[in-house]
């Protein structure tokens, strides 16, 4: 199984498109003038089709698998996008009941593949240092153990609108900085293609600045570019992998976020969920 591929990787070098899936694509079906259409519901990697996953796929392809997401608000929304591809009726009823949405959340269904949410919007808990430091020791005994007894594993790291909203002008790159070189430390220097495990680092994902409340008008473009311009250094620096297609999905959207401003409307977040999964999919294979 070939690993994720860098950055702008050409399609000879990435049979397998998971440079196209995490890099590039388009909307086949963006807004247009016409009543009552829908969209946001296709998005097309080049080369390849995104498959559309449904519980069924995910408990084929993905038995006995498990998927962490960890960080703010807007990983949390994937989640539950993925909850609702493996069991709508529970993960709608679920999400309805959790009593806080700041809190760490494990997905309960009858299926044996593990969904877990960490909240950590600031990347900077010992629950996130753990995950990421299991994750690094798993890689490295996969060479030496059946892989049938490593079940295998997906992590996504996402943070940044919090440094942006909550702290200072002076110390919202460093204390974002500081927390990703915090999540990296533990890890090999690469994803080895030798393993069928990953972890991927999601971009801070722009809002709709112009729906923003008042509370949250303290996040700007410039900041999310900044925190942005960061992880783009860290992949060509020691080759993090970077899933910048979820912030490709909203860019220059203007009908991308709900009321708020700070989420993506459903359909979205059903695609970005569908890319993880063809991605760790494409491995698995």
């Amino acid at each position: 199984m070939v690993a994720l591929l860098r950055y702008f990787i050409s399609d000879s070098e990435d049979p397998y498109k998971c440079g196209a899936l995490m890099n590039r694509g388009r909307w086949l079906d963006p807004p247009d003038n016409t009543a009552h259409q829908k969209f946001y519901n296709n998005w097309q990697p080049p080369g390849c089709i995104l498959h559309q996953y449904t519980g069924k796929d995910i408990l084929a392809c993905f038995e006995a698998s498990s998927f962490v997401l960890v960080g703010d608000s807007t990983m949390r929304q994937i989640f539950w996008a993925i909850a609702r591809k493996l069991d709508v009726d529970t993960a709608r009823r679920q999400e309805y009941n959790t009593s806080s949405k700041h809190q760490d959340i494990t997905f309960q269904n009858e299926s044996n593949v593990s969904l877990r949410f960490v909240w950590d919007p600031y990347l900077n808990s010992t629950a996130l240092v753990n995950e990421v430091t299991h994750y690094s020791q798993k890689v490295q005994q996969l060479g030496k153990q059946d892989l049938e007894e490593n079940p295998s594993a997906g992590i996504l790291i996402g943070g940044g609108l919090w440094h942006s909203c909550y702290l200072t002008n002076s110390s919202f790159q460093y204390r974002f900085e500081e927390s990703i070189s915090r999540v990296l430390a533990p890890l090999p220097s690469y994803n080895t293609q030798d393993n069928d495990d990953h972890l991927l680092l999601a971009p801070v994902l722009s809002p709709s600045y112009d729906l923003l409340s008042v509370a949250h008008t303290t996040i700007t473009a410039e900041k999310v570019d900044t925190m942005n311009d960061y992880l783009h250094h860290v992949a060509s620096r020691n080759g993090a992998d970077i899933l910048w297609s979820l912030s490709l999905m909203i860019e220059a959207q203007k009908l991308a976020h709900d009321s708020g401003g700070l989420h993506v409307v459903n359909s979205i977040s059903d695609q970005q969920a569908d890319v993880i999964l063809n991605l760790k999919s494409d491995m698995l294979d």
